[in-house]
């Protein structure tokens, strides 16, 4: 069943999926850079914020873990390229949470204190619900996962701080080039304040993207740099090493490289798209204005034909009625000569009081001789 449904989704992968899932996959593995998670995690955990981005980077431990959706399976014997802490926490009553980047930090010092981490990388700022609430659940559920590896039973003074930090593009205006942190504070309603509480253990960030010459902060205007689409990789590269003091590695170098390549191809696919549907709306606009150039053609023309209908109607009467009078007038007048004839007045007189247009004279003649006749 597993591999049918598997075989499906394969099929219904369009090649545009796949380069979106390509895409996203460069962008969070530019984003799981030791050097750039520094960065972040610098100006973003109060924690960090005194120490140096080498400091920062010794602190990381192993590799982050990215997550990675693949076109195809991967055989079973192939082990997965990037080793870590498991991106996902499953729960058979919670479900499967798939974090982009996930890792943890030792903070040096005699305690060596760990927090667990999580970088997100979201283009959508409004799938329908509310990010924050989001990222509220995915740092519970880090905290809950902690249970059976950090502590065990009671323990819950074991429980490590956790960070979900959310990376946010194509932001509305009036949020672009800002950072928000969200923390469990401390706030005493009656009495006197309690110290030394272990309450702090999450905090989250959100970090809105906008355009990189509006941004004058440090991280918003190297993050804002790494993702323009303005700039190509040899520029981005350069221009993190001058503004930002950052030396981009071979596989952070690659990585932005197919990123770029990748993007230029959903552009042009978005090119393509937008001038499509612009020529489908033209179409679809000028069907109907023929539509309606027809529609009006034909309604004038039924109005043109009602008219000459009504036209003709009024001639036919009139011809009608102007017959029918003609016809009266005649018929008068052969009964007034037919009565004079009678009564012996002569051809010329009766020819004189009746128009020649209203009977003609062969026609006067043929009653002028029936009434001679019977008499």
């Amino acid at each position: 069943m597993a591999n049918e449904y598997l075989s499906k989704v394969i099929q219904n992968t369009t090649e545009e999926d796949i380069n979106k899932i390509q895409y996203d996959s460069h962008a969070k593995k530019i984003l799981a850079d030791k050097t750039i998670l520094a960065w972040i995690m610098h100006y973003t955990a109060r924690e960090f914020a005194e120490m140096t981005i080498d400091e920062i980077r010794a602190c990381i431990e192993g590799e982050p873990k990215v997550q990675q959706v693949p076109v195809d399976p991967a055989p079973k014997d192939i082990p997965p390229a990037i080793t870590g802490m498991n991106t996902e926490d499953s729960d058979p009553w919670e479900g499967t949470i798939y974090y982009d980047i996930r890792f943890y930090v030792i903070l040096p010092g005699q305690n060596r204190v760990k927090m667990h981490i999580n970088v997100e990388a979201q283009k959508d700022y409004d799938p329908g619900y509310t990010l924050l609430s989001r990222s509220v659940y995915y740092a519970a559920r880090m905290i809950s996962s902690q249970k059976g590896t950090e502590f065990t039973g009671s323990e819950y003074d074991a429980i490590k701080k956790v960070y979900s930090i959310w990376l946010c593009m194509n932001v509305p205006t009036n949020v672009q080039n800002s950072i928000m942190r969200y923390e469990m504070k401390q706030e005493c309603l009656i009495g006197e304040k309690m110290a030394d509480q272990h309450f702090d253990l999450i905090g989250i960030v959100f970090i809105h993207l906008g355009k990189p010459e509006t941004s004058g902060h440090p991280l918003l205007g190297m993050l804002n740099l790494l993702f323009s689409d303005r700039l190509n990789p040899t520029e981005k590269k350069k221009q993190l090493a001058i503004k930002y003091h950052i030396e981009t590695s071979e596989n952070l170098g690659e990585e932005l490289s197919e990123m770029q390549n990748l993007g230029d191809w959903m552009y042009e696919k978005m090119r393509i798209k937008a001038y499509n549907d612009v020529a489908r709306e033209n179409e679809e606009a000028m069907q109907e204005v023929l539509r309606e150039a027809t529609q009006k053609a034909a309604q004038k023309a039924k109005e043109a034909a009602e008219e000459a209908a009504k036209e003709a109607a009024k001639e036919a009467a009139q011809q009608a009625a102007q017959q029918a009078a003609q016809k009266a007038e005649r018929e008068a007048a052969e009964k007034s000569a037919r009565k004079l004839f009678q009564k012996d007045v002569s051809y010329e007189i009766v020819r004189e009081c009746i128009p020649g247009e209203v009977l003609s004279d062969e026609e006067l003649h043929a009653i002028y001789d029936s009434v001679m006749c019977m008499s």
